[in-house]
């Protein structure tokens, strides 16, 4: 039988969620047709599957990823790499997902969703199965291993049946964000699949946050989540272990799905300015990575030049050169020195933007 484990809402946890439930709304507010949302996608999962090779070791970059995404890697990929085939027919699976017509939010779907994942790249005994209490998982392709207790004293499907069941009650008292940390914590924990279990567990809970309408046009990519802090994710479920707490693990799970959903909406948006309000002042100035990190300091307020740089996944030179670009247009002040300085918003122009915002949103009502 599951049990909640403990934990106490913080402010930061609220404060994730409502720029989470901001950032939803954003994109609602600013429809794009159909091409441009169809285009939009494609990109974002051959990012994603670029994302996945590095989550599990490597780097096949993004030509290879864009590839493997349009069906032109099958014949030349090693065995190991099938994995990105596979996950990209699971991407397709999940874009079709509908729970009132498919397979309903469940253990059995769990286990379809590991199915397409090692299709030929695991012996039939690994895959499709969950552990017996006897039974290791099996360590490939996945870099949870060393955080776990493989050993067991449930029947995983019967606790994850009522896991499952208890999170997609309508009556269930959890914020539904808090709810998908809580299912990541017993992923972790109990590694319930006996092969795949990390890049399942993604897949898992990208259709569960399509289910609950987190994941607009399907844009949100629990691999990237995961991806952003690999190794803060780790640390804080160590401590969550150690204290019998998981306070530190849902937020730091918040702040790397807020941080997921910021980077989509900037992008969702630059698209949005550029195909449907040309006029767009910003989008005319910067360039789209300057517009995340300005829709970054809305939210978290500061930004150092090396963040800058790993988060846009640019050269240190490049990433200074758009600050100060951001800088000379007056949007952005930076404080301090050398390699302690951080870059804020300047408040004025904060107030430009959202009155930018604003009328935007009224057009688009109109």
């Amino acid at each position: 039988m599951y049990t909640s484990p403990n934990y106490t809402l913080t402010h930061l946890m609220v404060d994730y969620i409502v720029k989470a439930e901001l950032g939803i709304a954003r994109i609602k507010i600013m429809p794009l047709p159909q091409k441009y949302v169809a285009d939009l996608l494609e990109q974002l999962h051959i990012e994603e599957i670029e994302q996945l090779s590095e989550l599990l070791g490597e780097n096949i970059g993004l030509y290879r990823a864009k590839l493997i995404k349009k069906g032109r890697l099958i014949s030349t990929a090693k065995k190991e790499h099938r994995i990105y085939n596979n996950y990209r027919n699971a991407l397709d699976y999940i874009r079709e997902y509908d729970s009132t017509t498919s397979m309903p939010i469940s253990v059995d779907l769990l286990l379809h969703l590991n199915k397409l994942l090692a299709r030929g790249l695991l012996e039939d005994w690994d895959i499709g199965k969950l552990r017996s209490p006897d039974a290791l998982p099996n360590e490939a392709f996945d870099n949870w291993y060393v955080l776990r207790d493989t050993q067991h004293h449930y029947d995983l499907h019967s606790y994850f049946s009522t896991l499952i069941t208890y999170l997609n009650r309508p009556k269930t008292p959890e914020h539904r964000l808090i709810r998908l940390a809580l299912l990541l914590y017993e992923f972790i924990d109990k590694a319930p699949l006996q092969s795949l279990n990390q890049i399942t567990s993604a897949l898992f809970m990208t259709i569960q946050l399509k289910e609950w309408n987190y994941s607009p046009h399907n844009m949100i990519s629990v691999v990237r989540i995961f991806n952003h802090i690999d190794s803060d994710l780790k640390h804080a479920f160590k401590i969550a272990k150690r204290n019998n707490d998981i306070t530190m693990f849902i937020e730091a799970f918040l702040y790397a799905f807020t941080l997921e959903l910021l980077t989509v909406t900037s992008t969702y948006k630059a698209l949005f300015m550029k195909k449907v309000h040309k006029q767009g002042k910003l989008h005319v100035i910067f360039n789209t990575r300057q517009l995340q990190i300005l829709d970054y300091l809305e939210s978290f307020g500061k930004i150092t030049r090396q963040e800058y740089a790993k988060m846009t996944k640019v050269s240190f030179m490049t990433a200074f050169r758009d600050l100060k670009q951001l800088m000379k247009e007056g949007y952005i002040e930076a404080h301090g020195t050398g390699r302690g300085t951080y870059y804020t918003l300047n408040k004025a122009k904060s107030e430009d933007v959202e009155q930018l915002a604003q009328v935007n949103r009224l057009e688009e009502a109109r």
